[in-house]
């Protein structure tokens, strides 16, 4: 390959010139060169990175962090299901569902027409337990001190545990009166 020195010396020898101006044409194709890169450098700078061509990949959309900046509902589709979760966590409303769901979840909260099912557990009121009543047994032991044991029945207004809750006593059973002197009847074992 020829350098630039020999193509300028084959340049001056075709067209007739002077030897003295060798220097110069030498300095003009240099400056040349140098602006030819200045130019270049500049169109690479200014030229988008990631060109987006038919045959290329195709630039990633821009994604949306927080769903308060939506304008339409739409745009919710930029936002990520974990950052719309997120949202609805912060919102006390329920999470999880298709991000359709979710989106139509947080479209509702953001224009504040959220419904009573858009709540979830943690936005819902918790009803509250009524503490249970403990009492202790009023009743005695076989030493005639009180029992320690807890109360599971008020009887004639006290308290008492299993131990001292009155029973009742089962009737006895009267069975009928054997007659005296009569003999079993043989018939039971008489063949038929």
């Amino acid at each position: 390959m020829a350098s630039i020195d020999s193509r300028i010396l084959a340049f001056m020898s075709e067209n007739g010139l002077d030897e003295g101006i060798k220097d110069s044409l030498t300095e003009l194709v240099q400056e040349c060169f140098v602006d030819y890169a200045k130019h270049m450098s500049a169109e690479w700078v200014s030229a988008p990175v990631f060109a987006k061509s038919p045959s290329g990949p195709k630039a990633k959309k821009d994604k949306l962090v927080d769903p308060t900046e939506a304008e339409q509902f739409d745009d919710l589709r930029k936002c990520t299901v974990e950052i719309l979760n997120d949202f609805c966590k912060e919102k006390l409303l329920k999470i999880g569902g298709t991000k359709r769901d979710i989106m139509e979840r947080v479209w509702r909260a953001i224009n504040d027409e959220s419904t009573v099912d858009d709540i979830g557990r943690a936005g819902k009121a918790k009803k509250e337990k009524a503490p249970k009543e403990v009492h202790q047994c009023e009743g005695c032991n076989a030493l005639g001190k009180r029992c320690k044991n807890p109360a599971v029945e008020q009887f004639d207004d006290e308290w008492l545990c299993f131990r001292h809750v009155p029973t009742e006593e089962p009737e006895p059973v009267v069975s009928e009166p054997k007659k005296v002197g009569s003999k079993p009847s043989l018939d039971k074992f008489k063949k038929k």
